[in-house]
């Protein structure tokens, strides 16, 4: 969950943009107990860590951070799970999250994220669609 496009636009709207504080992640909605889809996202996204891993440098020292957007299709898929058990009623999608999420992500020639789902669009009026 918190590793989601969801709970990234809920920090957004709630947070400062900065610091995710424990008072963030304790308030963040669940999908009740973990069913088998949910645990299968969980399982391929830490299998996926490795390839998401990035360096960042602080102070001279590389430090290893984890950049899921460059698995953007597993990350909507476990998007499409957060909507389905707590949002259902408001008519959003993952598509929705990525394009929310920044705009550079889709709009670069050479996209930050190395992987998208089916029929999100990576170039303005791409497969005739638009965001």
């Amino acid at each position: 969950m918190l590793s989601s496009n969801a709970f990234f636009r809920l920090w957004r709207a709630i947070g400062d943009g900065f610091d995710v504080t424990s008072g963030q992640v304790e308030g963040c909605p669940t999908c009740g107990a973990l069913d088998d889809e949910c645990l299968a996202i969980a399982v391929a996204l830490a299998h996926e860590l490795p390839q998401c891993t990035v360096f960042k440098s602080y102070h001279g020292v590389d430090a290893p951070n984890v950049n899921f957007d460059k698995r953007m299709d597993s990350l909507c898929r476990s998007d499409e799970c957060i909507i389905r058990h707590i949002a259902q009623d408001l008519c959003v999608s993952p598509e929705d999250s990525v394009r929310a999420k920044s705009g550079s992500l889709l709009r670069l020639a050479v996209a930050k994220a190395a992987s998208f789902p089916q029929g999100v669009a990576t170039v303005p009026g791409e497969n005739g669609e638009g965001y």
